[in-house]
């Protein structure tokens, strides 16, 4: 609906800068990845689970989203869990990896001279 764009937008301009951040939720998505919502805000951040996707709600509806913008180097991974765990939506669970650590150029020493 007109009302959800316009809530899309206010949270989008509200998170802005929209780099190192992940934010999802129920975004009631009734017409899944071709909603109003959902395209606003994946015009604006990337879909942090583009290979899964499953319904969230029953087995008809995706309305939870995860969208990820994650500083240079980082990676975010998402999937649907199996389990609702007592909630009718079926949760999205996001992984968050650091950029591997850049190792420390070490300087060679000479080696040690011995002395008689």
């Amino acid at each position: 609906s007109g009302a959800r764009v316009r809530q899309a937008r206010g949270l989008l301009d509200a998170l802005r800068p929209l780099d190192s951040l992940v934010v999802g939720g129920d975004f009631n998505t009734w017409f899944g990845y071709s909603d109003p919502t959902y395209r606003t805000l994946a015009a604006a951040l990337p879909d942090a689970a583009p290979g899964d996707r499953r319904k969230t709600f029953g087995r008809l509806f995706r309305l939870d989203h995860l969208f990820a913008q994650p500083p240079d180097g980082w990676t975010v991974t998402t999937r649907r869990l199996d389990d609702r765990l007592g909630s009718d939506h079926y949760p999205l669970l996001a992984r968050v990896r650091p950029a591997p650590r850049r190792s420390t150029p070490t300087v060679s020493q000479p080696p040690a001279v011995l002395r008689k």
